[in-house]
């Protein structure tokens, strides 16, 4: 969708009462110059039509083409705190046959961990919380941070994950 129209709704939507506005990359193939240029038009209004607030705004990003944290790090560089993420990356796009899922809520909890910003996340039992979504649905999922803590795991957890 044109992005000014997408504006303009998200607009209409927040003159209704709408608390949330989540801007989403549903196929993920956004990257960060156009997520950072779509973050400039809702931060900064155009022409008559005012600006949302950073609190109005949400991304929801999946990752198909691998860039889903690089573009949550220029949403959290515009202001934006509030991210839909799932669990290993799970989720894909009914209507885009091949996309990837969501961005893995222990990719973002670890990359802020890692700039020291507070999450109040237990990565731990996020990575507990992960190996227990691939034992429930059989398969490995993409979340890079969920492989590498169950790689690192004594007994071999992420393997025995994998081959269930």
């Amino acid at each position: 969708m044109d992005p000014m129209r997408s504006f303009q709704l998200a607009r209409e939507l927040r003159d209704m009462g709408c608390r949330e506005i989540s801007l989403g990359d549903t196929i993920g193939v956004g990257n960060p110059l156009q997520t950072r240029r779509l973050l400039e038009l809702f931060l900064g209004g155009k022409g008559s039509l005012k600006p949302l607030a950073r609190e109005e705004i949400a991304l929801h990003l999946h990752d198909t083409n691998g860039t889903a944290l690089a573009n949550a790090l220029v949403g959290l560089e515009m202001g934006i705190t509030t991210f839909d993420t799932a669990i290993g990356g799970l989720g894909g796009c009914p209507y885009a046959p091949g996309a990837a899922g969501n961005l893995a809520t222990e990719d973002l909890a670890g990359m802020l961990s890692d700039m020291g910003i507070e999450t109040g996340i237990d990565l731990e039992k996020l990575v507990d919380a992960g190996l227990l979504a691939q034992q429930l649905i059989g398969r490995k999922l993409p979340g890079r941070r969920l492989q590498a803590a169950l790689g690192r795991r004594v007994g071999g957890e992420a393997r025995q994950a994998a081959s269930t």
